[in-house]
Parts: C-alpha cells; sequence; structure tokens
C-alpha cells in the first residue's frame, strides 16, 4: 500500500512538470518511431563510438550489480539472520540509496554530468572494499550495517549518474524508444551478466570475489576518455538540449533562435 501510495508523487510530477519545447515534429507513424531512433543515433554518434557508448552501458554499473547479486548470500552464509539482512537492506539500505540518488542530482549540478560518471563510478568500485573487509572478519554487526550503506549509497550515486546520461543521449523527438534500448543495456549487467557470481565467489571465495567486483569497476574507467572526458561540459555525441520548456517570444519578423540555428 505504502508503495502504492509513492506511484502519487510521480503521477503528481507528470502533470505539473512543464513540458520541454519540441521544435521538430515526432515520428508519425509505428515504422518511424522504431526506425528513425536507431538511424539518428548512430548517425549523430557514429557507428564505431555508438558501440562504445554501448559497451559502456553496460560496464558502468556492472561492478554493483555483481557484488549486489552475491550479498545476501554472503551475508546469509556469514551467519547473519534473515530477520537482520531483511531488515538492514530494506532500511538503512534503501535510505542510504535515496540519499546516494540526491547527492548525484546536487553533484551533477555542480561538476557536471561528466565529471560526475568518473567520481562515481570510482567511488563504487572502492565502495565493495567494505564487502571485503567484512568478509575478512568475524560476525560483526556494526561493519555489516556500514558495508550496506557503503554500498548501497555508492549504487545510488551510479543509479543517478547514469540516468543523467542515458538521459543526455536521448534524442526528444524519439525519447521513449532511445531510452527504453540504452536502459535495457544497463538493465543487461544487472540481470543477465551477473550471472556467473556465484560459480565466481565459490572458485575465489568471499574476499577474492568482492575484489573481483572492485577490479570490475577498470572497464568503465578504461572507456570513460572516450565517452565523458573529464575536461568536457557534455558527453561525446549527447543530443542538444536547449533546456527550454516554452516556446520563446517571437519577433515580428524574426524567427525564433533555436529556428536560426
Amino acid at each position: 500500500m505504502i508503495l502504492s501510495l509513492l506511484i502519487i508523487i510521480g503521477i503528481t510530477a507528470t502533470f505539473l512538470a512543464p513540458k520541454p519545447v519540441l521544435n521538430d515534429a515526432p515520428p508519425k507513424t509505428l515504422g518511424q518511431a522504431v526506425v528513425l531512433p536507431f538511424t539518428d543515433f548512430f548517425r549523430r554518434v557514429g557507428v564505431l563510438r555508438a558501440l562504445v557508448v554501448l559497451l559502456f552501458i553496460v560496464a558502468y554499473k556492472y561492478s554493483d550489480s555483481l557484488a549486489g547479486s552475491m550479498t545476501t548470500p554472503f551475508l546469509l552464509q556469514a551467519g547473519y539472520t534473515q530477520t537482520e539482512v531483511g531488515a538492514v537492506f530494506l532500511g538503512a539500505g534503501v535510505i542510504a540509496t535515496i540519499v546516494g540518488v540526491l547527492v548525484a542530482g546536487a553533484t551533477i549540478g555542480k561538476l557536471g554530468i561528466n565529471r560526475s560518471l568518473w567520481l562515481f563510478v570510482i567511488f563504487q568500485g572502492l565502495s565493495n572494499l567494505t564487502y571485503y573487509f567484512l568478509s575478512l572478519s568475524e560476525k560483526n554487526h556494526t561493519l555489516m550495517v556500514s558495508a550496506v550503506i557503503t554500498e548501497n549509497f555508492g549504487l545510488g550515486l551510479v543509479t543517478g549518474a547514469m540516468t543523467a546520461y542515458l538521459m543526455s543521449m536521448c534524442n526528444k523527438r524519439f525519447t521513449a524508444t532511445q531510452y527504453a534500448l540504452l536502459s535495457s543495456l544497463m538493465a543487461a549487467s544487472r540481470d543477465i551478466l551477473v550471472a556467473p557470481a556465484g560459480k565466481i565467489a565459490e572458485s575465489a571465495g568471499w574476499p577474492g570475489f568482492f575484489l573481483i567486483t572492485v577490479g570490475m569497476a577498470l572497464p568503465a574507467l578504461v572507456l570513460l576518455p572516450f565517452i565523458a572526458p573529464w575536461n568536457a561540459e557534455i558527453p561525446i555525441g549527447a543530443a542538444p538540449h536547449t533546456g527550454e520548456t516554452v516556446p520563446a517570444r517571437a519577433v515580428p519578423g524574426q524567427l525564433p533562435a533555436t529556428a536560426r540555428r
């Protein structure tokens, strides 16, 4: 019931939010709605860089997804009860994730998307060290809670950054299709590529497994210079976004600035 009521927030925001200006007509047919988003994305970004972008989206949250897929089995095997694990994840963990998303939004507003992507993926990888140290210690509730909070806070950071990045790559004409395409790749790393996690943990042991999850942040770091250079303001290949929410007042005899461009 509480979760259902929370949806009202999103519904209310949808009705109150100003609509963005759309200077180009949206697709008029189903064929255009399916084909044009793909051609627009690959034409704007370039085929080779588009493939790099898609690989980056898969890799960016993989470190967290790989660790997160095995945290519950690890904690249960370490001697914590289901009640303890559930209480921490659904209490402190959820709050930490929400705070992480809010901090991500504030940081992106201050530092920009590019630098935030760098900082957050580093924090995400290092946050898994808390589980590494937990795996080396005896049963310790304080350390366990700290590990859950740190890892979930990092999850909030990378989720906020990746959402902003995906939105920046979407042309407003094809937002639904392009965002669905890109976000589905992010879901692939969360739901499909983590499948071998159990076997990795069994082979490497818990300390080794969590060190491997730290290392899984490196592919995203290697790709970042080609995706979102540190000193650039926006990601490479980002769709143009003017930020307009109401049409500019027309001056007689003069085209709007967006039309002149």
